[in-house]
């Protein structure tokens, strides 16, 4: 099994301080994907990338219009989206203090390579999430390309896994058992190998099943999890959803700090789509673009 990264850059971003509204500077690692240049891709969003909407509001207290909670997650929201999480995919931070601090942190998908894209697609969601979750005082919005989380509550390097969407494409193959089989490797893999060493905690990928037919897939975590978590995370939406599912052809699952999906067709856009999975006799192997 061969493992190949491409370059990492360390670019700056700007982190809310957890107990006041002054603002720090942070790096965190952006993966580029040497193999296309970014300035030749054209922007890949359309509407179809926006069929999935996913929200909780899982916090029933309110808040009141004017407040200072109100104000403070106003002012998160907005930064989570301008700042804080383009262009690395992800960012957290917390405004305000003692009953009327609120914590968030927004992620983008792994393969983005378009600030504005990432920018755009944030903007949505939290536009979604005022309309879904109006003046609670913890919601969670989801989107193919995006989610975004706030609450009243510290949530940092914990697991989410009271927050959970299940969305499964209904068609059945004509081979579900080896079919399920096929899937539950190929995205383990992808779970406890690739995403948990990806500086980003996303891994993307494809196998041939059989010689006419692709499966596609993608993993990836909130960067405020540890690489176990991570695992762990992608292992329990995994199996939770995908054992009893008797052959889909396609499933889209996550909760607040992990999301997966897999598809016979496309899913995965441009740059960093870097980790080829190709079958053999053996089983599934990995090898670079």
């Amino acid at each position: 099994m061969q493992v190949g990264f491409h370059k990492i850059s360390e670019l700056p971003i700007k982190s809310i301080h957890p107990n006041s509204k002054m603002l720090k500077m942070k790096t965190m690692p952006l993966m580029i994907s040497l193999t296309l240049p970014l300035l030749c891709l054209p922007s890949f969003l359309s509407a179809d990338d926006y069929t999935l909407s996913k929200y909780s509001c899982f916090n029933s207290e309110t808040y009141a219009n004017g407040s200072d909670f109100a104000t403070n997650v106003n002012e998160l929201l907005a930064s989570l989206s301008s700042t804080l999480v383009p262009p690395t995919g992800f960012g957290e931070g917390s405004v305000g203090q003692d009953e009327n601090l609120v914590f968030g942190f927004g992620l983008c998908r792994g393969d983005i390579v378009s600030t504005s894209d990432c920018n755009t697609c944030l903007d949505m969601a939290i536009t979604e999430i005022r309309t879904s979750c109006p003046n609670k005082r913890g919601a969670i919005y989801w989107t193919d390309l995006c989610l975004i989380k706030y609450s009243d509550v510290y949530f940092f390097e914990e697991i989410d896994d009271t927050n959970i969407y299940n969305v499964i494409n209904g068609t059945l193959v004509p081979y579900p058992k080896t079919f399920d089989t096929q899937v539950n490797e190929f995205l383990s893999l992808l779970s406890t190998q690739f995403a948990p060493a990806n500086p980003i905690y996303y891994a993307s990928g494809q196998i041939n099943i059989n010689t006419s037919t692709t499966l596609y897939g993608f993993v990836q975590c909130t960067g405020d999890l540890s690489p176990t978590n991570c695992t762990s995370c992608l292992d329990f939406i995994r199996s939770k959803f995908l054992e009893d599912r008797l052959g889909t052809r396609g499933a889209r699952i996550g909760c607040g700090s992990c999301v997966l999906r897999y598809e016979l067709y496309h899913i995965i856009f441009g740059a960093r789509a870097i980790h080829n999975m190709v079958s053999n006799n053996n089983g599934l192997s990995y090898v670079t673009k």
